[in-house]
């Protein structure tokens, strides 16, 4: 397809590169590593014939690029079905099976800045937040260059919870995503209280505000207290306008 002399999806720039011939055997033929070099001391023994690569790229991309104040976090998944020991299968996902990647991406561009390959027991996630919960510890390592510079984060409820946003805060980095009714220091009535359609139930601590509407999932919102910002309106899916002040 790169390589294509039709006009609707030409790109002559990777013509102008290289051959496809010349790709192909790249492709074909690529290693990073070799294979005598046994290092029982690496800190990624399952990344180490490609940790030098992911080292030089992490750098770069983050140093080549600012990302803007909108950014967001998720799980990618890497076509691949060869073997590997902590390959997985998604099924929402397009691949199904592969590679599963963390990325911390610029909201506007989609620009990876930052990333982590999850190879189960071991993946390469920061030490200084132990205690807390794997989720929380993905966030925290991928978004750690950029708190406390007043960026503001979206997560899924993957990653959302209270504690993590009592940790985002006190960074200065604001936040919001759906929310699991099983995280804990939750208040009650989120679970348990039955509300017609249209309806909206919703419970602030501090700057965290957590919302019930009936007729999507819990959302776990908090407000831009950093900036002074004119109210924001949102046409959601159901055609229904949502007001933030």
């Amino acid at each position: 397809m790169f390589w294509s002399k039709r006009k609707l999806i030409e790109t002559p720039s990777f013509s102008n590169l290289m051959s496809s011939k010349r790709f192909d055997l790249i492709m074909q033929f690529i290693h990073f590593d070799r294979n005598e070099n046994t290092d029982s001391s690496h800190p990624q023994p399952k990344l180490k014939r490609i940790w030098t690569v992911l080292n030089y790229l992490q750098k770069k991309f983050s140093e080549v690029y600012t990302p803007e104040q909108d950014i967001g976090i998720d799980e990618s998944l890497l076509l691949y079905k060869g073997r590997l020991s902590w390959t997985q299968y998604l099924p929402l996902k397009r691949a199904r099976f592969g590679i599963k990647l963390f990325m911390l991406c610029e909201s506007h561009s989609g620009y990876v800045w930052s990333i982590i390959i999850y190879v189960g027991k071991g993946t390469d996630v920061s030490e200084e937040n132990k205690e807390c919960s794997f989720s929380t510890q993905v966030v925290l390592t991928l978004s750690k260059p950029l708190l406390n510079k007043g960026y503001c984060l979206t997560m899924d409820n993957y990653y959302n919870s209270p504690d993590l946003g009592e940790m985002l805060l006190k960074s200065k980095t604001d936040f919001f995503g759906t929310l699991r009714p099983n995280r804990k220091d939750l208040p009650k009535e989120l679970k348990t209280e039955k509300l017609k359609k249209g309806d909206l139930l919703a419970y602030q601590r501090a700057t965290q505000q957590r919302s019930c509407p009936r007729h999507s999932r819990n959302l776990n919102h908090a407000e831009l207290d950093h900036y002074q910002l004119p109210p924001l309106c949102i046409l959601q899916k159901s055609n229904t306008h949502c007001l933030i002040p």
